[in-house]
């Protein structure tokens, strides 16, 4: 299950990359037309740069908070949750080999 989640991300990050190329070849002919300045090209290209920078992020956040409530619902236990198991496990044999109660 998390391994097609991982593939669904991935291939939206792809996507979103596709599109960001496919803009700025949108944005070069536009340039070499003269509907756009360079100036222009330039002030646009960084705008579009940090958008997509903050799509990114907010993708990620949203995709890792879904897949918490997703692992929550499927009560499965946190990495948290199994090392401190693991360490009460620990705990309890050393308990039990040396004899205390």
């Amino acid at each position: 299950m998390l391994d097609l989640m991982k593939k669904t991300m991935l291939a939206g990050i792809g996507f979103a990359i596709k599109s960001k190329e496919e803009v700025e070849d949108l944005i070069k002919d536009f340039v070499k037309k003269g509907d756009m300045e360079e100036e222009e090209k330039t002030s646009f290209l960084k705008e579009l740069r940090q958008k997509a920078e903050e799509a990114r992020k907010d993708l990620e956040e949203t995709i890792e908070k879904k897949i918490k409530e997703l692992l929550k619902k499927a009560d499965v236990a946190s990495r948290e949750e199994v090392t401190q198991l693991k360490n009460e496990i620990n705990a309890l044999k050393k308990k039990i080999g040396s004899g205390q109660p």
